[in-house]
């Protein structure tokens, strides 16, 4: 599958989330309005969506902090690898859009 640079930075931002393998071996993670130019990356995250590499889902604890604002994402498990009870990328599925 093509993916731009933009989106890979999502994946990756993702793939090395502090939460990423928390409790079974899964990619997701927080991507937070105030470390993106959510303009930009707004759109990057619907292509992401759109191509069923990711699903996105509200933070819950937004709903108590709202000036947190941030976006919730699951990495589709059919673009992961398991290895050793911990899942990574599968970067072998993807090709950098020129």
């Amino acid at each position: 599958m093509r993916i731009t640079s933009k989106e890979k930075q999502i994946i990756q931002a993702l793939e090395w989330s502090d939460f990423a393998n928390e409790h079974e071996p899964t990619l997701q993670g927080y991507i937070h309005f105030d470390e993106w130019n959510m303009t930009v990356f707004r759109g990057v995250m619907a292509s992401l969506s759109m191509k069923g590499i990711v699903v996105w889902s509200e933070a819950e604890y937004v709903n108590d902090h709202p000036e947190l604002g941030c976006t919730w994402g699951y990495i589709n498990q059919e673009y992961t690898i398991i290895e050793d009870a911990e899942a990574r990328m599968n970067w072998d599925l993807f090709e950098m859009e020129a």
